[in-house]
């Protein structure tokens, strides 16, 4: 009976496992914004990866001028179809939201720091 017991401990944390990696699937790749009419570039790229069962990645705004600014991504958590994260550059820390659509490849992705406020479509790039 014991045994039949951890077997069944066992299939639920397998299947809990697997539910996990599957739901953090859904963001992992790179999101983009809108290109820029002026640049050509896109103006904002999110890249989320997966390492094992965690993700990370990083946040990418092109700057009028071309030049890009890069931020770490930090604190991710998944809210069932929105994963919410965090960046931090010196003193400012931005909460981030993306939301996955019913089409697995487009979302809505919402920034916030004090009175800025980011909403963008976003599309996953293939």
């Amino acid at each position: 009976m014991k045994r039949l017991r951890r077997w069944h401990v066992l299939a639920v944390f397998m299947l809990f496992s697997i539910a996990a990696a599957a739901e953090s699937e859904l963001f992992v790749g790179t999101w983009q914004i809108r290109k820029n009419p002026l640049t050509g570039k896109v103006n904002l790229t999110v890249n989320i990866v997966q390492t094992g069962e965690t993700l990370s990645g990083t946040v990418t705004f092109v700057n009028p001028d071309g030049t890009t600014f890069q931020m770490p991504i930090a604190k991710p958590e998944i809210k069932g179809d929105t994963l919410d994260f965090q960046t931090l550059d010196h003193d400012m820390t931005m909460y981030w939201s993306l939301r996955v659509g019913k089409n697995a490849r487009r979302g809505i992705l919402k920034a916030s720091e004090h009175e800025m406020l980011i909403e963008e479509k976003v599309k996953k790039k293939k």
